[in-house]
Parts: C-alpha cells; sequence; structure tokens
C-alpha cells in the first residue's frame, strides 16, 4: 500500500476536527455513504449519524433554559421589599431541604417520593414551581382533590422508569 498524499491526509483530519468523523464506509457500488466512523460512538448509519448531529442544534435552547432557571434562582435569592434586600429564596430553599430530609427518612413511600420532590424543586432549574406545587399539595392536598397530586403524577412516571432505577428513587 502507497504512502497518502498530504491533501488526503489534511482532509481527514478536518473531517475529524470540524464534524468528528474518522471513518467512512461505502456501499458496493461505491456511490453512496454507508456508515460513518465517530470516535465515541464507533460506526453510526448515515441516519444515526445524522440525527446525532441535530443534537447540536438543539443543545443551545437546552442551555439557555437551564441558565433561565438559575436566573430565576438568583432573582428570587434576594427580592427587594420597601427598599431592602429579603432573602426569600433562602427561606424557601431552607424549608425545602429540611422538609425533604424530613420525608425522606419515612418508611411511607408517598413521603419519600414527596422528599425527592423537595430537593429537586431546590437544585433543578425553575425548581420553583414544582417546590410551590409539592407545598400546595401537602397543605391542602387532603382538603381539596382535584384529579391526582403531584405525587401521584411523579409516582407514574416513576413506574415507567426502567425498573433498575425505579426501586431506588421508592
Amino acid at each position: 500500500m502507497g504512502r497518502r498524499l498530504r491533501a488526503e491526509v489534511l482532509e481527514d483530519a478536518r473531517l475529524l476536527a470540524e464534524h468528528h468523523i474518522a471513518g467512512v464506509r461505502y456501499t458496493r457500488s461505491g456511490r453512496r455513504i454507508s456508515h460513518v466512523l465517530h470516535p465515541a460512538f464507533g460506526w453510526l448509519t448515515v441516519q444515526d449519524y445524522y440525527g446525532l448531529q441535530k443534537l447540536h442544534d438543539f443543545l443551545p435552547l437546552v442551555r439557555e433554559f437551564i441558565e433561565g432557571g438559575y436566573r430565576l434562582k438568583l432573582a428570587l435569592a434576594n427580592v427587594e421589599v420597601l427598599g431592602t434586600d429579603l432573602p426569600l429564596g433562602g427561606l424557601l430553599y431552607a424549608f425545602a431541604l429540611g422538609r425533604g430530609t424530613i420525608l425522606l427518612r419515612s418508611e411511607n413511600p408517598d413521603d419519600r417520593m414527596r422528599g425527592t420532590l423537595y430537593y429537586a424543586g431546590v437544585f433543578l432549574p425553575f425548581g420553583e414551581i414544582l417546590l410551590l406545587n409539592v407545598a400546595f399539595d401537602e397543605v391542602l392536598g387532603p382538603l381539596v382533590t382535584f384529579g391526582g397530586s403531584v405525587v401521584d403524577f411523579f409516582r407514574r412516571l416513576v413506574e415507567l422508569l426502567p425498573s433498575p432505577i425505579a426501586p431506588r428513587i421508592l
């Protein structure tokens, strides 16, 4: 086998750097690409590789969503009332962590799920919405029933997860 031309080596390096392509397989006729070698995922069909590339278009939206959620947390941490900063977010998070810890030590699976939701509300972007829903469900849930609680919704969601994950949460 002869030596490769410098232009071919440079083209391979460009494909790897720009598109994460380490190799290409062609159909028997040699006219179409059938598989692409990705450095992390191995040989992929062209359709799978295209779907993976479309994730690159979606990731900036996810980043902006997460950033917005944490900006909300920052805004709640210092709410200005009558010219003074009140740490309302800090009080909300302290309550949620304390209540979540108490509920996670319970034997009741409903309480453990509710405790997990309190912790998730503290750390996830836009978790305040979840915190307020869980707190509302816990305080007013026995008085008002309209189509199920937040905990029931998340329990049904956990039941849909693969079985090795579900027992650890409940």
